[in-house]
C-alpha cells in the first residue's frame, strides 16, 4: 500500500514542482485519473461508503498526519539545498501548502488501501485506531518512529566500526579505550589470524 501511494505522490509532486517553477499562480487542483473538475465533483458526491470508512482509517490511523510531514521534511530539505535559494518564498509557501494538503493527501492513498483492504478488514483496523490503545498508539508512533531510526543509526555506527577492527586490526584510540584487551586478537592486514 505504502509502495502504491508513493509511487502516486511522487508523480503528484513532479507535477506540483513543475507547475511552481514556472509560475507563482496556484497549482491546479489535484484530479485523480484526470478527471475534469465538474466529473471529479460529481463523482465526489457518489463516494461509497467503503471509501469513507477508508478515509476515515486514513486520518484515525495517523497516516495523513505522517504523509503531510514526510512532505514537510522534504520541502525544508529542497528548500535548504543550495538550488532552494533559485525559487521565492512565495513559490515555497505555494508549494507547501499544495503538498500538505489533507484533501489531496487522501485522494493520493485512498486507491491503496481499497485494493488491498477488505470492507470488513478496514472496519477493524478502523475500531482498533478509534478505541483508546489505537490512540495511544498513533499518539506515540513519530516518537517510537524516531527513536527506532536513533537506535538502527547507532547500530549501525557500531557495525562499522566492529568491521573495521576486522580489517584494519585494533585502532590506535580503540586500544587507547580498551586498555585490557588482548592486542592480538584480531588479525591486521596479511598476517594469520589469531582467534582467542
Amino acid at each position: 500500500m505504502q509502495a502504491e501511494a508513493r509511487s502516486a505522490a511522487l508523480s503528484w509532486v513532479a507535477e506540483i514542482a513543475g507547475d511552481v517553477a514556472f509560475s507563482e499562480s496556484p497549482p491546479r487542483a489535484f484530479e485523480p485519473g484526470g478527471t475534469s473538475p465538474t466529473a471529479a465533483a460529481s463523482v465526489e458526491r457518489r463516494v461509497s461508503r467503503r471509501t469513507q470508512r477508508v478515509q476515515q482509517l486514513l486520518r484515525a490511523s495517523g497516516t495523513i498526519s505522517q504523509a503531510q510531514q514526510m512532505m514537510n521534511d522534504l520541502i525544508d530539505r529542497f528548500e535548504a539545498a543550495p538550488q532552494g535559494g533559485e525559487l521565492t518564498q512565495a513559490m515555497w509557501e505555494n508549494a507547501r501548502s499544495h503538498l500538505t494538503n489533507e484533501t489531496d493527501l487522501i485522494k493520493l492513498w485512498t486507491p491503496a488501501y481499497l485494493h488491498h483492504l477488505s470492507d470488513q478488514e478496514t472496519g477493524a483496523l478502523l475500531a482498533f485506531y478509534q478505541s483508546t490503545p489505537g490512540r495511544c498508539f498513533v499518539a506515540a508512533l513519530p516518537q517510537v518512529q524516531k527513536e527506532a531510526v536513533e537506535a538502527a543509526t547507532q547500530m549501525g555506527r557500531e557495525a562499522v566500526r566492529r568491521a573495521t577492527r576486522e580489517v584494519l586490526g585494533p585502532l590506535p584510540q580503540w586500544a587507547l579505550d580498551h586498555p585490557h584487551a588482548p592486542a592480538a586478537t584480531v588479525a591486521g592486514p596479511g598476517s594469520p589470524r589469531t582467534d582467542p
